[in-house]
């Protein structure tokens, strides 16, 4: 019932201001591809987020003060390439059930960068996974996922795996603009291939 209340009050705030408090942050390039393609030209100062993911600002409200410095902190440490750091806070702020769904499972998209970054594909891998299961997940996120989780695969030498999900994002997004980098000559970490 409190859910339903929130989610109402929230969607009552956005029409009443006009979606003039929606963020649309830009494309940074990416952790895990090799010579990316994807750019932006409506970049926000000092902002490595991505263009499409929409964050309502008024989701962490005055009430949790501590899960906005949270997310901050591991915003600013993600930025800074403190990979290893950043990784447990969005890990616990994906957990977290006081935090919106789209944050958290922005939150655990974050995580699965942050591992794959620094080598633990394992961990990756079940971040974008974990994602994809959800029942509900806004389609740039999900097709930011699968791509990924495409990638994970090919740093395993699981090129079949790899393939599948490439396929299955195609399916899914066939007009997406991160189809050409679907594949494993993509990916940036040679030394991991097997």
């Amino acid at each position: 019932m409190r859910q339903r209340i929130v989610a109402g009050l929230v969607g009552l705030w956005v029409l009443a201001t006009g979606c003039s408090s929606l963020r649309v942050a830009p494309v940074r390039p990416s952790l895990f591809v090799a010579n990316t393609v994807v750019s932006s030209t409506d970049e926000l100062p000092g902002s490595d987020r991505f263009q499409d993911t929409v964050v309502l600002t008024a989701t962490l409200t005055e009430a949790e003060p501590a899960l906005h410095q949270t997310y901050d902190r591991a915003l600013l440490l993600f930025q800074q390439a403190e990979y290893e750091r950043a990784a447990p806070l969005f890990r616990r702020l994906a957990e977290e059930p006081r935090l919106p769904d789209s944050l958290s499972a922005e939150a655990l998209f974050y995580a699965g960068e942050c591992n794959a970054a620094t080598g633990h594909l394992e961990q990756a891998q079940s971040a974008y996974e974990q994602l994809l299961q959800r029942p509900v997940l806004h389609r740039s996120l999900r097709e930011r996922a699968l791509l990924r989780l495409g990638h994970v695969f090919c740093a395993q030498g699981r090129e079949p795996s790899a393939a599948e999900v490439f396929a299955r994002l195609r399916r899914e997004f066939p007009r997406s603009r991160y189809l050409p980098l679907a594949n494993c000559a993509s990916v940036a970490f040679p030394q991991l291939l097997r």
